[in-house]
């Protein structure tokens, strides 16, 4: 999930049950509590080639978070000290739950897209993904949002000197404007959690679908189905089955508009021997770990004429004639011979790339096109 609605979503969990009791601070602490586990995104400034699979890592493992929270605490307890209109600001107990709370949202609501996190480091370094969500979400944002604005524009103590005469009738005279803010920020946190429960429900029944039509087109030995979904929304939706041989089979499919799926078949790796021991070098191995599983592997030649080893991420597809580009990383054998090194790829993607992305995926999603 991107880093704005993690941040709105620990806000409107601050207005919803501690904002009175902790006082105004409240909100803009647990703005960046909720926000705090993504700093491991500055990590691509030491090593751009491996930071992004060591994000979502220590930053957003839950055991973590139970050293972090109470340090939080401590900066929260100060903080709630300076204001004493509210008696109970300084209570060191409830900052520790708010950060706590904030910083288990950040890993729940990345657990439920696919990149993958690390939640149980450092016991385990599984990479878990609940597949119910896209990395971003209008509706999760929206709402999030909305709940933020709307918290913000009741609680304004002097929103009769700014938005006089139209606010000040309706909002600043209202008495009881703070206890609709508090409830506002609750109704969204239910909110999010009942579009999840759906998200829940497309997911199995995508998978279910995927997994009938496989077994009437003859596919056996399926070993795997996964049902991702697509940008900004999940009612669009990237399968991914592997079978007992090690191939792919692949298909989009639209919740909104559902049509027989068309799966097309994708070789998982090639027999090349070289393909093979790139596989088994360290790189090769992070790789698949990243991936959890879901990679092509073919031996190539690069722009230079070096024969290189290509391992392409599957999980993210990406619509139309270009749906061969994505994430990944080239491995080529060393002068020595007997080991590899890699980097990664930068595809370049250009503005009229992106809206031709984006208007396959309003067909997708509206129409269920497959046709483009």
């Amino acid at each position: 999930m991107d880093t704005l609605t993690h941040a709105l979503v620990g806000a409107a969990i601050s207005d919803a049950a501690f904002r009175d009791r902790l006082g105004p601070r409240a909100t803009s602490f647990a703005l960046l509590a909720a926000a705090l586990p993504d700093l491991d995104l500055l990590l691509y400034f030491v090593n751009p080639d491996q930071s992004w699979m060591w994000h979502r890592g220590y930053t957003h493992a839950i055991p973590v978070f139970f050293l972090l929270a109470p340090l939080l605490g401590l900066i929260g307890h100060f903080l709630g000290r300076k204001k004493a209109r509210y008696p109970k600001g300084g209570r060191w107990l409830s900052w520790t739950v708010l950060a706590f709370l904030c910083l288990l949202s950040h890993t729940l609501l990345d657990l439920v897209t696919s990149w993958g996190t690390m939640p149980l480091l450092p016991f385990s370094d599984a990479r878990l993904s609940w597949d119910l969500v896209p990395i971003l979400d209008i509706f999760l944002t929206s709402v999030a949002a909305g709940s933020f604005a709307l918290n913000r524009l009741l609680r304004w103590e002097r929103v009769d000197e700014f938005l006089n005469p139209l606010a000040y009738p309706i909002v600043h005279e209202y008495p009881g404007r703070r206890w609709a803010a508090t409830w506002f920020s609750r109704l969204a946190m239910l909110l999010l959690a009942a579009y999840l429960g759906v998200a829940v429900a497309q997911n199995a029944q995508t998978i279910r679908l995927a997994e009938k039509e496989l077994a009437a087109q003859g596919v056996t030995g399926v070993q795997e189905v996964r049902a991702l979904p697509i940008m900004f929304t999940y009612l669009a939706w990237g399968i991914v089955a592997r079978d007992g041989e090690g191939n792919f089979h692949r298909a989009l499919f639209s919740s909104y508009a559902p049509r027989p799926l068309q799966f097309t078949k994708v070789a998982g790796s090639s027999a090349d021997p070289e393909v093979s021991q790139a596989l088994a070098s360290p790189d090769g191995q992070r790789f698949a770990w990243f991936t959890q599983n879901l990679f092509t592997a073919r031996r190539e030649v690069d722009a230079s004429g070096q024969p290189v080893v290509l391992l392409q991420d599957i999980r993210f597809p990406v619509l139309g004639p270009s749906s061969q580009r994505g994430a990944g990383i080239n491995l080529w054998k060393t002068a020595e011979g007997d080991s590899f090194q890699s980097t990664r790829l930068h595809p370049s993607i250009s503005w009229s790339d992106i809206k031709a992305e984006v208007f396959r995926l309003w067909r997708l999603t509206r129409y269920g096109d497959t046709d483009w």
